[in-house]
């Protein structure tokens, strides 16, 4: 079971501070938290402090305990919004490589079946053998996942995962990280703009604003028009579609341009 617990944590880059006192879990294995706000909101930032990418206050608990024989589960994966990749290498060079990482440069049967199937799950198998320098901003960031997939981690940070992804491949991928939380008890955290994705597949919301926490508890909870109002500057309405599924309609900005 893996549990992570955020502990007034804070960041400063260079002398600005970017986060402050952040505090909100603990969140457990099967858990999708979705982390939202407006842009330049530290929302980035926050992923990296948990990570341990950058120094700040604060405290970030992360507890693992697997007593099952033979585990080789990666500890957490950061996959960032731009990642860098050596263009030279093929799209089953780059996964295989983040499987090896940190570990011997030995590659099994398992390892090159776990590529495959790292590949498959994210529909692109047929990539495999495709340069990453030839590949469009979707297929890279779907690499990208599988580089973090393929080394079986315990908690998944995503930043945006979905930004360079047409409609149909987000909801597969919003779709397949809920599934895998649930199934494997893996903790998925997701920065998300698309607050209708976020009441779809997050079973709980963090709000950042200005590098504060200004909301935090079950996404049905913290999406309120209040907030819409107050954090992202909108005139908005949540009504249930025909499907029963609520919904963020937005009505207009609070200052629109004339």
């Amino acid at each position: 079971m893996v549990v992570l617990t955020l502990d007034q944590i804070g960041a400063r880059l260079g002398k600005k501070t970017v986060l402050s006192n952040i505090s909100a879990g603990p969140f457990r294995g099967g858990d999708v938290i979705a982390v939202v706000g407006p842009n330049a909101a530290g929302k980035s930032t926050l992923f990296k402090r948990i990570c341990g990418l950058v120094n700040g206050q604060g405290h970030v608990d992360y507890q693992y305990h697997d007593t099952s024989p033979g585990s080789s589960h990666d500890g957490m994966c950061y996959v960032p919004q731009n990642t860098m990749v050596s263009v030279a290498l093929s799209v089953y060079e780059a996964v295989l490589l983040a499987k090896k990482q940190g570990g011997d440069w030995h590659v099994s049967q398992q390892d090159m079946e776990t590529v495959d199937q790292t590949l498959n799950l994210l529909g692109i198998l047929d990539l495999s053998n495709r340069p990453v320098g030839e590949l469009s901003g979707g297929q890279m960031q779907l690499v990208s996942i599988a580089q973090a997939l393929v080394r079986d981690p315990r908690v998944l940070l995503l930043d945006e995962p979905t930004s360079a992804l047409d409609l149909s491949r987000s909801h597969q991928i919003l779709a397949l990280m809920r599934s895998l939380a649930k199934k494997h008890d893996m903790l998925i955290m997701m920065a998300l703009h698309d607050l209708n994705d976020v009441l779809r597949y997050a079973d709980h919301t963090l709000v950042i604003a200005n590098g504060a926490l200004v909301a935090g508890g079950a996404t049905q909870d913290v999406i309120t028009e209040a907030l819409l109002h107050d954090v992202y500057q909108v005139r908005a309405r949540l009504e249930p579609c025909s499907a029963g599924q609520t919904r963020v309609i937005v009505d207009g900005a609070l200052n629109e341009y004339v």
